[in-house]
């Protein structure tokens, strides 16, 4: 038998900054996490820690929102190409926290 063949490893997708992020009063609507970019034929995926988040957004070639976040934890975002099946976890995080309510103090009044 004779030939040869090529093998032509794919490449990991692109990734782009996770941003947004910040402290949020108790209460509050939570902050934004986005993306700063996507590949069209790209999936991505939030995550809060290990546990995703939200559903799949598909790349489009412009920055992504995934929303205001309210859970408090470290956001990744993982990237899926649609095409080869690689993906590319995103070591770029944005963190959610809280700020604490001001106390509230009675005031007595003595006539």
């Amino acid at each position: 038998m004779s030939g040869t063949t090529t093998i032509v490893p794919n490449t990991l997708p692109t990734l782009y900054n996770v941003t947004g992020g910040g402290s949020y009063c108790i209460g509050g609507t939570g902050v934004s996490i986005n993306l700063s970019g996507s590949n069209t034929g790209t999936n991505y995926q939030l995550y809060n820690g290990t546990t995703s988040v939200g559903p799949v957004a598909a790349g489009s070639g412009l920055p992504i929102s995934f929303g205001l976040q309210t859970a408090l934890g470290v956001y990744t975002v993982k990237a899926t190409d649609m095409i080869a099946g690689c993906t590319g976890n995103n070591d770029r995080t944005a963190t959610v926290g809280t700020y604490p309510l001001p106390i509230v103090y009675n005031i007595n009044w003595r006539w």
